[in-house]
C-alpha cells in the first residue's frame, strides 16, 4: 500500500503473466523493486475499535497516535463504524527509505528528513478508509530533548514517493508534548506532534538555503542495462535519498543533489537485474570532489541479494 498508485499499477499488470519470476527486458527496475517489498521493514499494526470514544496506540518505538471517536468513513463519504486496521511505518535509517522506493526532494529541491513516516488505513477485507473532513489522526514522534527547534517543514509524499509537497506547517509542533493515555497515564516527551489528515508519507525538514549542490558521478566496472539498475545516493547522516541518473554523453550515473553538501560523506549503492542474477555494488565515499567514483559490481542469486539488502546501515 505504502508504494503508491504508479507502482501498483505496474505490478497489477505485469503479475498477470503465467511466470512471475520471468526476467523481461528493460524491466528490471520492477523486479528489483519487488525484491525491495520483501526485504523492506514491516508496519506495525494497530486496530481501531468503534463505539468507544477516543483512542490512544502506542508502538514499541514509542510513537503515539491518537484518534477522535468519529474519525473515519468510507471512500463514499459514509460514516464508518467498524474495524480499522491502522498501519505504521516509522523510517529510522537512509536505507531503509531506499527499500521503500522514496526519494526526499520537492519539486525545488532536495530534502534532508529528520522525521519520515507513513500511515495506512483500511478494513479487514483490505478496503481504504478515508479521514472524515475537519477531522485528523495526531501523531506524536519522540526526539529526545535535543530535537531541531529550527524544523520548519512539514511535507507529504503526493501521489508518488518522489513529489513530496510543503503542507501547512501549523499542523506540526516542536517541542514538549503530554499524552494522556486510555489508562489515565501522562506521557511526556520531546519531539514532533503533527496532524494527519489523510493516509500516506510524511516527512519533518529544516529549511536549508545555505547549502550548496554537488555535482556526484558514479561509474560501474560492467555493463548493464539502465532500465534494469536502481543507483541511489544515502548520505550516512540523516533520512536523505535520492536517485542518481543516467547520463549517456559521460556513461555515468550522477546527480545534482545539497544532501551530502554539509555531510560530505555518504554511501552509494547500485542493485541490477539480469536473466538470473542480480549486480550489486556499493561504496562510501567522503571525497566527491575527486573525480568519478567507480563502483565495482558482483553477482548474487535472489536469496544473497535478498540477505545483503537487510543489512544496509
Amino acid at each position: 500500500m505504502f508504494r503508491f498508485i504508479t507502482l501498483l499499477i505496474f505490478f497489477t499488470f505485469f503479475g498477470c503473466a503465467d511466470n512471475v519470476d520471468s526476467f523481461i527486458p528493460h524491466e528490471g527496475r520492477l523486479q528489483i523493486l519487488e525484491l525491495f517489498d520483501q526485504v523492506a521493514p514491516v508496519p506495525e499494526q494497530v486496530t481501531w475499535k468503534p463505539n468507544i470514544g477516543d483512542q490512544v496506540y502506542q508502538f514499541d518505538n514509542g510513537v503515539i497516535i491518537s484518534i477522535t471517536e468519529n474519525a473515519f468513513m468510507d471512500t463514499k463519504g459514509n460514516p464508518w463504524n467498524a474495524d480499522v486496521l491502522i498501519e505504521f511505518i516509522n523510517i529510522t535509517s537512509s536505507p531503509e527509505a531506499m527499500l521503500y522506493d522514496l526519494r526526499t526532494h520537492t519539486a525545488e529541491s532536495d530534502f534532508a528528513p529528520d522525521v519520515l513516516f507513513a500511515l495506512d488505513l483500511h478494513d479487514t477485507d483490505k478496503n481504504s478508509i478515508k479521514i472524515r473532513e475537519n477531522e485528523s489522526i495526531q501523531v506524536y514522534i519522540p526526539r529526545g530533548e535535543d530535537v531541531d527547534h529550527n524544523t520548519d517543514l512539514y511535507l507529504k509524499g503526493e501521489n508518488q514517493p518522489a513529489n513530496f509537497i510543503i503542507v501547512d506547517d501549523s499542523a506540526m509542533e516542536v517541542g514538549p508534548y503530554t499524552i494522556q493515555t486510555l489508562e489515565g497515564n501522562a506521557i511526556t516527551e520531546y519531539g514532533y506532534a503533527m496532524s494527519v489528515a489523510e493516509f500516506g508519507w510524511y516527512s519533518t525538514a529544516v529549511i536549508d538555503n545555505a547549502s550548496i549542490k554537488s555535482n556526484i558521478c558514479i561509474e560501474v566496472d560492467r555493463q548493464i542495462l539502465n532500465s534494469n539498475a536502481l543507483v541511489y545516493l544515502l548520505p550516512d547522516s540523516g533520512l536523505g535519498v535520492a536517485t542518481m541518473n543516467y547520463n549517456e554523453l559521460n556513461d555515468a550515473y550522477c546527480k545534482f543533489s545539497r544532501l551530502v553538501a554539509t555531510d560530505r560523506s555518504a554511501q552509494i549503492v547500485v542493485v541490477a537485474k539480469e536473466e538470473n542474477k542480480y549486480l550489486y555494488g556499493q561504496i562510501v565515499s567522503s571525497d566527491f570532489d575527486a573525480g568519478t567514483i567507480v563502483v565495482s559490481l558482483q553477482d548474487y542469486t535472489e536469496q544473497e541479494i535478498k540477505e545483503i539488502l537487510q543489512m544496509i546501515e
